[in-house]
Parts: C-alpha cells; sequence; structure tokens
C-alpha cells in the first residue's frame, strides 16, 4: 500500500478498485475497496489525494461462497455423469448378453422343432385314420405357431444387434 501511495504520487495519478485489508476496532479484518486520484496544486504538483473507500467485505465472502458452491455443484454433476456412463455402459452390455441370449435361445427351440415339423410330414405320408389326422392337423398347427414366434425373437434380436436386413417380397 505505501509503495503504492508513494508511485502515485511520483507519477500524479490515483488508483481505482485497490483491494484494501484493514482492521477493525472490534478487531476483525475488513476488506475495503479503494479509489482515489490526486488534486493538483497550481504548480501541478500532487497536494492531496480524494478517494473513497468501500467496505467490500460481505461482497467477497458473498463471492467466495458462490464460487465454492459452484465448485460443489461442478464436482456433482461431474460425479453423476461419471455414473450414468457406467450405467449406460453396463445397459449396454446386458443389452448385449441379451440379445446373444435369445438368439442362442431361439435357435436351441428351432432345432427340436424341425425335428417335429419334418417327423409330423414323415407320419403324414403313411395311412392314418381321421383322428389320427386331425390330431397332427393340431401337431403341426401348433408348430408353426410356435416355429413363427421363434422367427419373431430372432428378428427382434437381430434388429437390436443392428444385423436386420429387409427383403423386399
Amino acid at each position: 500500500l505505501e509503495a503504492r501511495f508513494v508511485q502515485s504520487l511520483k507519477e500524479r495519478s490515483g488508483w481505482r478498485d485497490l483491494l484494501l485489508r484493514w482492521r477493525h476496532a472490534d478487531g476483525s479484518f475488513r476488506t475495503l475497496e479503494s479509489n482515489a486520484s490526486p488534486m493538483l496544486d497550481a504548480r501541478g504538483r500532487v497536494s492531496a489525494m480524494q478517494g473513497v473507500d468501500r467496505d467490500v467485505t460481505e461482497r467477497l465472502r458473498s463471492e467466495a461462497e458462490l464460487t465454492r458452491h459452484r465448485e460443489h455443484l461442478e464436482d456433482m454433476v461431474s460425479q453423476r455423469t461419471a455414473q450414468l456412463e457406467e450405467a449406460r455402459r453396463a445397459a449396454e452390455s446386458a443389452n448385449l448378453a441379451k440379445s446373444a441370449f435369445l438368439a442362442n435361445m431361439s435357435h436351441e427351440i428351432r432345432t427340436p422343432l424341425n425335428a417335429i415339423t419334418g417327423m409330423a410330414y414323415l407320419i403324414r405320408g403313411g395311412g392314418l385314420s381321421t383322428t389320427q389326422l386331425d390330431r397332427l392337423d393340431k401337431l403341426e398347427d401348433a408348430s408353426e405357431h410356435l416355429l413363427g414366434i421363434v422367427d419373431a425373437v430372432l428378428d427382434l434380436s437381430k434388429i437390436e444387434a443392428g444385423k436386420f436386413v429387409l427383403e423386399q417380397v
């Protein structure tokens, strides 16, 4: 402060927004924002300084508190973003596992279902009674229905894996 005052006298200049720390009568410290300009005599020498000092202690304390809150919020946002990213990765991994499971399960069901359909076709070629043909029709209808469901599950897993190809028929 003293150096600044001496410099201002030499340069015949003042100061603006200079922060000063002063001890208050009660022993606490206060921060003042000082603005001053020189008063020149007839010969152009500094004869006095005029200025205004404003107590900015509470403003600076509030700004510091706001800065701490902002940094805290930024930390919370950063942590939450990391948590969400981890959750996204876990969800994608679970989705891939589900798609692989569906494709594998559909294949495992399709294999014996093809055997059932093939055997029903072979049985139909033999001599069957009306009751047996009716039962065979029901067996074939059920197996075709189940095959349609398995195909739909396979298509869904292909869509999710991005491997589904549309064909114009």
